[in-house]
């Protein structure tokens, strides 16, 4: 599984405990952390969608999904 999240990764060791619990709950999912730094984002994202290997999960801060859900509906 892959989580995308943007610029925390100052919460690296907070993130290595939940997928540690999240691990012990769901043997054999392994987790691959993605944190990108703001303005390498949506240029990632973008391309993770078009090659049709975006992550499962992605974490975006404050209004920068409403913000991204306008851009792409353009």
């Amino acid at each position: 599984m892959t989580f995308l999240t943007w610029n925390i990764i100052d919460q690296a060791e907070l993130f290595k405990t939940w997928f540690a619990d999240f691990a012990k709950l769901h043997p054999g999912v392994e987790i691959e952390w993605l944190d990108k730094k703001g303005p390498d984002l949506m240029p990632f994202y973008q391309t993770q969608l078009i090659a049709g290997t975006p992550p499962d999960v992605v974490d975006l801060q404050g209004g920068i999904g409403i913000e991204y859900a306008a851009l792409v509906r353009c």
